[in-house]
């Protein structure tokens, strides 16, 4: 910035002189294109069946949101309000179902639910 506001007489006499000149934030962009170069050969790898299981979508968003310099955009969903969402469109569902249709439905997930127990601690380390 100093350098730019000096005129062509001063800039040549502190070019001729023993200085150290410094360019910042040329680096930092250079990274940032490399990291969203990368980002996106992950983000290829999401769409691939045998890959997807191991990417988490909303912390790809994030990160991807944060090296592209936005900062938490408000466009994005949070984790809770994405659930509460799906809790919403799974609630209106369930109430679509007639009498008898929620009251198998109710049994299925009763008796369902130990094996969904059991596999969700197996995915989570037995959190």
């Amino acid at each position: 910035v100093m350098f730019a506001s000096m005129d062509t007489a001063q800039r040549m006499e502190l070019l001729k002189s023993n200085c150290d000149i410094t360019v910042s934030g040329v680096s930092t962009e250079l990274q940032q294109s490399a990291t969203l170069e990368k980002l996106n050969i992950m983000l290829g790898l999401a769409d691939k069946p045998a890959y997807a299981p191991y990417i988490k979508p909303f912390e790809m968003l994030e990160y991807v949101s944060g090296v592209s310099g936005m900062k938490k955009p408000p466009f994005l969903l949070t984790e809770d309000e994405v659930k509460d969402m799906t809790m919403m469109k799974a609630s209106d569902l369930y109430n679509m179902l007639t009498p008898e249709q929620q009251v198998y439905f109710n049994s299925f997930i009763a008796q369902a639910m130990p094996f969904i127990t059991k596999a969700k601690k197996q995915l989570t380390g037995g959190m």
